[in-house]
């Protein structure tokens, strides 16, 4: 949180307040999709009890998170927002592989 508030202010990154805007009905149908296989994941691995779908529901995650990071950069590089998504991504997937290795060790 402090590297994020440091790039804000360093950048001057004023991210929008209120509900997120897709860039195009790619980034829309794209990010749509991965939180469909993400909870696919999660109910299959609810009821079949195996750990390898509650990985595939973490990687979907990380994937989707790193699709809206790729989608802002790609489209609206000029605000700078990209940064901050892209730190936010690196640290839910640190937290998440962190946890899983503190969960089954």
């Amino acid at each position: 949180m402090a590297l994020i508030k440091f790039l804000k202010k360093k950048y001057s990154i004023v991210p929008d307040p209120g509900e997120y805007i897709h860039m195009n009905n790619t980034h829309k149908w794209g990010e749509r999709g991965l939180i469909q296989c993400a909870i696919i994941f999660l109910i299959i691995s609810f009821f079949s009890h195996r750990i390898l779908f509650l990985y595939f529901f973490v990687i979907t995650l990380c994937i989707g998170l790193g699709f809206r990071t790729f989608m802002e950069y790609k489209y609206e590089r000029e605000q700078g927002v990209y940064i901050i998504t892209f730190i936010e991504t690196i640290g839910v997937c640190i937290m998440i592989i962190g946890a899983s290795i503190l969960y089954y060790v």
